[in-house]
């Protein structure tokens, strides 16, 4: 804000647009980060890694805290990108994350299911895949304001 120019719409765009992977790597788009990544782009390389520590911190605080039966990858790395999801089980394999490989590299809509799991059958944290569904949960936002608007109760 202390920019000439700046405005609340500027400062906005520049956190919710312009910050995280895209001002590390140059993009938002985690296909793109990674097949840069392959090709010895450092800033790619270091947005990837930034990226898979915070997840990694996030969870692993969770985990100390309050202990955890699973993990749900979803959103559209949480489901499309098996490399993220393993660089992130791996780092929490002494907390007791374990992959299944093979189950980690198996597109989504090959597996045929809408919820699959991933991790080994040993693994005491069950990890899963699982679609976000955006478009279901908006229209079950919509229908509740509606409901609230005119008066009736929701359930």
């Amino acid at each position: 804000m202390r920019q000439a120019g700046a405005t609340a719409d500027s400062v906005e765009r520049m956190i919710d647009g312009d910050a995280g992977l895209k001002a590390l790597g140059g993009v938002n788009d985690m296909r793109e980060l990674r097949k840069r990544a392959t090709q010895g782009d450092a800033r790619a390389q270091l947005a990837i890694r930034v990226f898979c520590r915070t997840v990694v911190k996030a969870i692993a605080g969770f985990i100390a805290l309050n202990g955890a039966d699973a993990i749900v990858f979803t959103g559209g790395i949480g489901e499309h990108d098996a490399a993220s999801r393993g660089e992130i089980a791996s780092a929490l394999s002494g907390l007791g994350v374990e992959l299944d490989g093979a189950a980690n590299q198996m597109e989504q809509k090959a597996a045929g299911q809408s919820v699959r799991k991933i991790s080994d059958e040993d693994s005491p944290i069950a990890v899963y895949v699982a679609p976000a569904e955006e478009d279901r949960m908006i229209a079950r936002h919509v229908a509740r304001m509606c409901h609230a608007a005119s008066g009736s109760v929701s359930t």
